[in-house]
């Protein structure tokens, strides 16, 4: 009897194969509940919808502060105090979502229009409360997230019936806060199961000088985190108040889409974070080395993703909404996947600085983007409403990228023109591909897609060696 050890790629696909077939799933589930909801809540509850749900992330962020990432940097290099920092991380997570709560719910006192949310408010809050227990870091520093992804199919088909079954008028926009709170606490429970079989029995306890760890280092983190939501999800506050619950709902049903696509992307960016924390303190040759790869595959696959879903936008868009309703979301939905374009860059950055302990630096780059953000929905929303919103959304990343190139070469200069500049032009010729052909839209993308692989190799995006060292990277194992 052996056991196979797996290399830092393989372990890498391993994950990859689990996240990308649960988000898949995640997607498609999605796709059906938000059609369901779109439809059924009619616009403007579909608004209502997505204002709550933005603003009680807020609070689950504000709940965490940070800490979650923290715990992975943790855990990743003294794997031996995993059972100790998790149990030292919930107490801790427990007082902040109480006070998250509370604050949550405070502005019902003096605001009317978070007053007439009434009790559908308070059940949103308390998705709040369960929180605390969900071990996702730990399936993340040990690269274990076969388990999470197994949480995530069960939990999502759960959530579909749920829907289905207790959400039909426009009046049952409570039953969505209920289904959400029983999705979070199924989640929780599940976690903690798969927590016991694989790492033991965790006791909650008060160590003061882990939770001084957690919040000095995870305050930046968390500000980080809630920062980058208000730079993400701003605008939706902004049109509730500068527009109306119409407007807040044709954007949310563009930016849900577009979301839907990083949320892909998303997966390399979670993936890779524990991989760099480690790799910084104990190599800074394998470093550099993951990152090049990192941020190489990123961006061509971002421009090439980018490129599909702005041409057939419509009958992606078409899947699960109503366009005749839903129509003047196509345009701010292609706006908004402009800002992939940059995101491919600034999102392994922001890996990369995080890695590197550069929180501060981090901080102050998405304040300015904020800021750029806040600038530009106030100039924009006005006159253009939800295009204005999107574009100000694109020139925001468009900020970033300066300062996150600026400072990452200051810890070692990643060479990222040359890929930018390769990526832009084998998407042309797919790009014209995509435009010109009439077949079916699944077919005309995956064809596009050969199309970019073949100028990639053509051009020298990647060379024939660089495949086959990938490929005998994954396919040599050790015993």
């Amino acid at each position: 009897m052996f056991k196979i050890q797996l290399n830092e790629l393989q372990k890498f696909v391993k994950n990859f194969f689990f996240k990308i077939f649960s988000s898949a799933f995640n997607a498609i589930i999605n796709i059906l509940i938000i059609s369901h909801y779109s439809q059924v809540l009619s616009v403007d509850g579909f608004g209502k919808f997505n204002f709550l749900l933005i603003y009680t992330t807020y609070f689950l962020l504000l709940c965490s502060l940070g800490m979650d990432i923290v715990a992975i940097r943790s855990i990743t290099t003294d794997k031996k105090s995993l059972n100790e920092i998790f149990g030292a991380l919930v107490p801790l997570k427990i007082l902040l979502s109480l006070s998250a709560v509370i604050i949550m719910l405070s502005p019902m006192i003096f605001v009317p229009k978070f007053n007439n949310f009434g009790w559908i408010l308070v059940v949103f809050s308390a998705t709040i409360l369960v929180s605390p227990f969900s071990a996702q870091s730990v399936f993340e520093a040990t690269k274990r997230l076969e388990f999470p992804s197994i949480v995530t199919i069960i939990t999502q088909a759960i959530n579909y019936f749920l829907a289905l079954t207790f959400v039909k008028t426009s009046d049952d926009l409570i039953n969505v806060g209920l289904i959400i709170l029983s999705i979070n606490a199924i989640t929780a429970l599940l976690h903690n199961l798969f927590f016991l079989k694989f790492y033991g029995k965790w006791k909650a306890h008060i160590n003061t000088t882990l939770w001084k760890k957690f919040i000095t280092s995870g305050i930046v983190v968390g500000f980080i985190q809630i920062t980058i939501m208000m730079i993400h999800y701003f605008d939706v506050f902004m049109l509730e108040f500068m527009k109306d619950d119409i407007a807040v709902g044709l954007y949310s049903a563009a930016y849900r889409a577009m979301f839907m696509i990083i949320q892909f992307f998303a997966i390399f960016f979670n993936l890779m974070n524990p991989i760099l924390f480690e790799n910084y303190k104990n190599s800074l040759e394998n470093y550099t080395k993951y990152f090049d790869a990192y941020i190489k595959f990123i961006i061509f696959s971002g421009y090439g993703v980018t490129v599909i879903f702005i041409i057939l936008a419509v009958p992606f868009l078409d899947i699960f909404y109503n366009l005749e309703n839903y129509h003047e979301s196509i345009l701010c939905f292609r706006i908004l996947m402009i800002s992939l374009f940059f995101i491919t860059i600034n999102a392994p950055l922001h890996s990369g600085l995080l890695s590197a302990h550069k929180e501060k630096t981090l901080l102050g780059i998405i304040i300015i983007q904020l800021c750029a953000n806040i600038i530009g929905n106030f100039i924009l929303i006005p006159p253009m409403g939800i295009i204005g919103s999107s574009i100000a959304t694109v020139l925001t990343e468009i900020v970033g990228i300066v300062f996150y190139v600026y400072y990452f070469r200051k810890i070692y200069p990643v060479k990222i023109l040359k890929h930018f500049i390769i990526a832009a032009i084998t998407v042309i010729p797919m790009g014209i591909f995509l435009h010109y052909s009439s077949i079916f839209y699944v077919l005309r993308a995956l064809i596009g897609i050969i199309i970019m692989i073949f100028f990639v190799l053509i051009i020298r995006g990647y060379t024939i060696k660089e495949v086959m060292n990938i490929k005998r990277m994954l396919f040599t194992f050790e015993r």
